[in-house]
């Protein structure tokens, strides 16, 4: 799972398992939770298909038991007791099968919009993945977050995830422009703020493997993390090699046939990666997609934004002045709670000025990006190197 692993092979990521229990009869008509429960013979058995193609990594089918998920198909209720059977399936498929494989707890997107934009807090889409990942954390040796779109959905995963102590994975669904499906996402954008998250490695679900290949491609220069790839259709012998030595870590395919042919090739067609020239993103800000370039010897910070629940008007004006980054200052979690209702207003980089610990954590949380920390505050340093670390922010 270490990014000195460059001198394997990549793992072969298993495919998907609802793809695979349509063959057994699975119509997309209903919730695949509500069909996998009165069909666990089935679900074992394209279970028991994945791991014969040679997969490295099984995942449990959990993709969209969420609660949050669940709760479109009146299921919510139903949530634990879903995600354990669905574990316990996975687990006795892999003791069955008499490989060393490794288990990845399946998260994906909850669907839901967070907001001033929609109904739901962040900290709900916190508390759905909560309780999916207390579930799965017992028996499952990392976690994959698969085919997320949103930035609030990618970070409330990741900072469940990282609470179980275990690697985490994450891929995210993209076209061909390298911006995901839906929310238009830069998938650069995604893994500069993601990895500083301390993420265990980054990827893109792409239509084809040209596409895959191409945008780990654009990836490369900036990542300081194993990348992943994982082709949605069957592709030619020649296009899967070519990804396999594009420089991932992790190939996988959502076709069963493409997952057997990506096994086959990937030990015999493997090469020591070639060195990329790598882009310092020490200075590179996020927000909801946004990408932000700042020279730090150069940079202009605003005057300090007071926070009100009405303040849309002192954003705007302070990000017309002649300034790049916009310091906004949090006295209270309250702030936190305002600001994070009026930063899509800030067309800038924000830093966060606070002596107030909770506040600043409660910002950085709700803050869809990478952000900045004003280093002078009277919370010490090692409190606020390790606020930043979480939250993926740079100290200034």
């Amino acid at each position: 799972m270490s990014v000195d692993d460059s001198h394997k092979p990549p793992a072969v990521l298993d495919g998907d398992i609802v793809f695979a229990c349509h063959n057994s009869g699975f119509t997309f008509s209903e919730a695949f939770e509500k069909w996998a429960l009165n069909n666990e013979e089935k679900v074992s058995a394209a279970m028991s298909e994945l791991i014969q193609a040679g997969s490295d990594i099984i995942s449990t089918p959990t993709a969209t038991a969420n609660s949050l998920m669940l709760e479109r198909h009146g299921m919510a209720d139903d949530c634990e007791e879903i995600n354990r059977k669905l574990l316990e399936i996975t687990v006795a498929a892999v003791r069955k099968s008499g490989k060393a494989l490794k288990i990845a707890g399946k998260i994906g997107p909850t669907g839901a919009t967070v907001e001033p934009f929609g109904e739901n807090s962040f900290t709900e889409l916190i508390s759905a993945y909560d309780k999916q990942v207390k579930i799965l954390e017992e028996d499952v040796d990392l976690f994959l977050i698969e085919n997320v779109t949103s930035v609030w959905d990618m970070r409330a995963a990741v900072i469940s995830c990282k609470k179980a102590e275990k690697p985490v994975l994450i891929t995210v669904a993209v076209d061909e422009d390298g911006l995901t499906v839906q929310h238009r996402v830069p998938a650069k954008a995604a893994l500069i703020m993601l990895q500083e998250m301390g993420i265990d490695g980054f990827g893109a679900c792409c239509d084809t493997t040209k596409i895959c290949t191409k945008i780990i491609d654009e990836l490369l220069p900036y990542a300081k993390v194993p990348l992943i790839a994982k082709t949605a259709s069957s592709e030619e012998p020649s296009e899967l090699v070519e990804l396999i030595k594009s420089g991932v870590d992790y190939v996988g395919a959502f076709e069963l046939n493409t997952v057997t042919k990506l096994s086959l090739l990937s030990k015999d067609n493997f090469t020591t990666k070639n060195e990329v020239e790598k882009e310092d993103t020490s200075f590179i800000f996020t927000y909801d997609g946004q990408i932000y370039f700042l020279e730090p010897d150069t940079t202009e910070i605003s005057e300090a934004v007071e926070c009100l629940p009405e303040m849309e008007d002192a954003i705007t004006e302070a990000c017309k002045q002649s300034v790049d980054i916009l310091r906004v200052r949090i006295n209270t979690a309250d702030d936190a709670f305002d600001f994070a209702r009026n930063a899509h207003m800030a067309t800038i980089p924000v830093m966060f000025t606070s002596h107030n610990e909770l506040a600043l954590k409660m910002a950085l949380m709700l803050y869809q990006g990478r952000a900045l920390i004003d280093s002078d505050t009277s919370i010490s340093q090692e409190e606020l190197k390790d606020i930043a670390e979480k939250y993926g922010a740079v100290i200034y």
